[in-house]
């Protein structure tokens, strides 16, 4: 098995993460899946971004429209990219779009928003992750047959497991410090890939190779897809 490298938020220290040119840019490294973050606004918009606030701590993106996100956007000199349009521009890869909405609803709202879409291979190239159960329960009500993926840190045999009798698991998502040979195992063992984040260092990639992780998320694709190239000519 040869471990697939994935570009954290996009790639290039002159590219705001999140957003279109930071994906192309892992595109053009040669990246095989790129993951990213999507929120809702207020007015029922899904924007790329990493964190609930938007250029102030008390500026929640739950409580902002999509205008004014864009005024905050133009005051800061930031890019702002809505989830269509990364859809739209990203047609060649693979994509994981993880949900930081908490609750069901904004889950299922995202499963009926990415279902209205004219994505190709959308079911082939497109997975959807969640630290939050709930929403991993709405998304699945609605979709039953998208890729759902389980963020967590330690993510203990007992947790993953009972939740993939539940709703299905496409694949399992540890924190890097918490993979193994024995849990890649126990995941395929079961039908379940094995991805982490973030692997960074080279003893971290270099791990993950030797655990069969099946995809590693990482900040740095260039020396991840180098070492690959090495691990897997010896």
């Amino acid at each position: 098995m040869r471990s697939l490298i994935g570009s954290h938020r996009g790639y290039g220290d002159d590219n705001q993460e999140n957003t279109i040119p930071a994906f192309k840019a892992a595109i053009d490294v040669g990246v095989d899946l790129i993951e990213f973050d999507t929120h809702l606004t207020m007015d029922g918009e899904w924007i790329i971004n990493h964190d609930t606030a938007y250029t102030d701590p008390d500026l929640l993106i739950k409580d902002l429209t999509l205008d004014e996100m864009y005024q905050l956007a133009d005051e800061h000199d930031l890019r702002l990219d809505l989830l269509h349009e990364v859809l739209e521009s990203i047609t060649e890869i693979k994509l994981n779009i993880e949900c930081k909405s908490e609750n069901k609803e904004d889950g299922a709202k995202l499963a009926r928003y990415l279902s209205s879409l004219d994505i190709d291979d959308f079911y082939e190239r497109i997975n959807v992750s969640s630290f939050h159960r709930p929403a991993l329960r709405g998304y699945r009500e609605v979709d039953p047959k998208m890729k759902i993926s389980y963020l967590g840190y330690l993510l203990p045999f007992f947790r993953w497991q009972s939740f993939h009798k539940e709703i299905g698991l496409y694949s399992i998502n540890p924190y890097i410090r918490f993979i193994s040979a024995r849990k890649a195992r126990a995941a395929h063992s079961r039908g379940i890939q094995l991805h982490t984040w973030t692997a960074n260092s080279e003893e971290e990639i270099m791990n993950c190779f030797k655990s069969n992780v099946d995809v590693l998320i990482t900040d740095h694709p260039k020396r991840a897809l180098k070492l690959r190239d090495d691990y897997y000519t010896d």
